[in-house]
């Protein structure tokens, strides 16, 4: 009875107690992930967290010794600890054991993708011993995971490239895959003068690919570089990945809508008071055709392409209809040389009365053999004093070269 009665009025402290215990259980840990190590290692001298916090913070001091045991106990008890796994394998590094600090470092990477510091140190180790296409691997996987830091891998990327032959083709490798930095990288190299080789290289590496740039991807490189100034780069390429497919001095010259290569396609132009398709054509639903609603008051370009006309003399010529509005249709077509910006052209559209059939127009341009490897064809308004919309209708406008008597 004395014995029950004793339990009986311990039971509530032992309650109490178990309690205590219980919440220390769930709050410890937490308080082992998030305290300095030193602390967390004092509250918790035996947990494999403390023990690897710890290990990682006398690294970094550059007490490698204390490190190793350290991190050692951690993988004693939990040997599956990538943070102490790693910190093993770098303490071999630090001590010379270059193979065996690879092997653990690479073991705790594949154990674990969010590792940015062994991801890291693979990066700069797989670096030195000239394996691109592993080093490659683990940059990617560090750029996939933050974004902060992908300026820096992309200057990885950019200069073991240009040094480096391999680089480049496991650099090749690596966007043929598509990661989902890919735009992003391929936008820093489009802004810079000085990486337009690079561009280049990457260009014609993908396009024996699965990974080939898209029609998008290969517009926007082509238009980059024509606003830096570089439209005989620009015709190099389009000559050599004949993308677009070349189908004639004007591509798609009878408006039927088939280019995605931009500036090798009709642009069409947009704004207050012009509104530009290419559309089915009203007299013959069978066939399309440019169309320009216009208010004749705005200023702007209705449609244009870039051409790669050679040196020499070439005739243009169309058909043309208008069938809403009177007067002056108000557009002219211009050519004008990428490199120089010289205007070699001009030809205004005239017509007094509305002319719902189609009627021919043609005019002449001299392309000099200077200073003029590309050439854009545009389609501008002529503003007239006040607003007066006017329908006007394009097709089949083509470029021939003219034999020289």
């Amino acid at each position: 009875m004395r014995y029950s009665a004793v339990l009986k009025s311990a039971l509530p402290y032992a309650t109490i107690a178990l309690s205590v215990w219980l919440a220390w259980q769930v709050v410890r840990e937490p308080v082992v992930q998030r305290a300095p190590p030193e602390i967390a290692l004092r509250i918790a001298p035996t947990s494999p967290t403390a023990l690897q916090r710890a290990a990682e913070l006398e690294f970094r001091a550059n007490r490698v010794d204390n490190a190793d045991i350290l991190a050692k106990t951690s993988l004693a008890a939990a040997p599956f600890n990538v943070h102490a796994l790693r910190t093993v394998g770098l303490v071999a590094a630090r001590r010379g054991n270059a193979d065996t600090a690879d092997q653990l470092v690479t073991l705790a990477g594949n154990w674990s993708l969010r590792d940015n510091a062994a991801h890291g140190w693979l990066v700069e180790h797989r670096l030195k011993s000239g394996d691109y296409n592993s080093s490659f691997s683990h940059a990617d996987t560090l750029a996939r995971r933050r974004e902060e830091i992908r300026p820096q891998i992309y200057r990885l990327f950019s200069t073991a490239a240009l040094a480096d032959q391999r680089a480049l083709s496991a650099l090749v490798n690596r966007l043929a895959e598509r990661p989902p930095w890919r735009t992003d990288y391929i936008e820093t190299l489009k802004g810079d003068l000085n990486r337009i080789d690079l561009l280049a290289s990457l260009v014609v590496g993908l396009e024996r690919t699965d990974g080939r740039f898209t029609d998008d991807e290969l517009g926007s490189v082509y238009l980059a570089w024509l606003a830096k100034g570089q439209g005989p780069a620009v015709r190099i390429f389009r000559e050599r990945l004949n993308r677009p497919a070349v189908s004639g001095p004007i591509f798609d010259a009878g408006f039927s809508n088939t280019g995605k290569v931009a500036p090798f396609i009709w642009m069409l132009g947009s704004g207050v008071g012009i509104s530009t398709a290419i559309t089915r054509d009203d007299l013959s639903p069978e066939n399309s055709a440019l169309r320009v609603d216009y208010d004749g008051f705005s200023l702007g370009t209705a449609v244009s392409q870039l051409l790669l006309l050679t040196p020499g003399s070439y005739k243009f010529d169309g058909r043309v209809r208008q069938d809403f509005g009177g007067g002056d249709p108000r557009m002219k077509w211009e050519l004008i040389c990428v490199e120089s910006g010289s205007l070699l052209s001009t030809q205004g559209l005239t017509s007094k009365t509305i002319d719902t059939t189609w009627r021919p127009f043609d005019f002449t341009v001299e392309i000099p053999a200077r200073n003029c490897t590309t050439q854009w064809l545009r389609l501008q308004t002529i503003p007239g004093n006040r607003r007066d919309q006017r329908i006007v209708w394009f097709d089949d406008l083509r470029a021939t070269p003219l034999r020289r008597d």
